[in-house]
């Protein structure tokens, strides 16, 4: 199965990855995330890294700049993570939007219809809006 990850998904790894370089505090790897790689065919956004860098950002403001292209790096490459465009994205963006995603979520949930992928969060909004617009939610 081919799966799109929400930031929701991934930040918690990042953080726990960013701490363990920053602090040395033990490493807690995501158990969905590791379950969902051994099984599926991962992707996400280049929006979806971004959202987490912007949050990554605000939770610790002095990290570095490389640090933060070294963790993209290794969590992508480790977790066998694809990215997709989010180019030809069509008017679904406007009716997830309408029916209460917010735009950010409404452009992912797009992109994983365009790709025909599942899509795996764990916002209960666009959960809700997916399940009435795009059958493929995974849970």
């Amino acid at each position: 199965m081919k799966v799109y990850l929400d930031a929701n998904i991934l930040y918690g790894t990042f953080k726990s990855f960013l701490l363990s370089i920053r602090d040395g505090h033990e490493f807690k790897e995501s158990k969905m995330l590791r379950e969902l790689s051994k099984e599926h065919e991962l992707y996400t956004s280049y929006l979806t890294l971004a959202e987490i860098v912007e949050n990554l950002r605000k939770d610790f403001p002095n990290v570095e700049k490389s640090t933060l292209w070294f963790l993209i790096k290794v969590i992508m490459k480790t977790y066998e993570i694809r990215l997709i465009g989010l180019d030809n994205i069509s008017k679904d963006v406007l009716l997830f939007a309408i029916n209460g995603s917010s735009a950010k979520d409404a452009v992912h949930l797009a992109a994983a219809c365009k790709k025909g992928l599942f899509i795996a969060t764990k916002d209960k909004k666009l959960k809700e809006v997916a399940k009435e617009f795009y059958a493929r939610i995974f849970e």
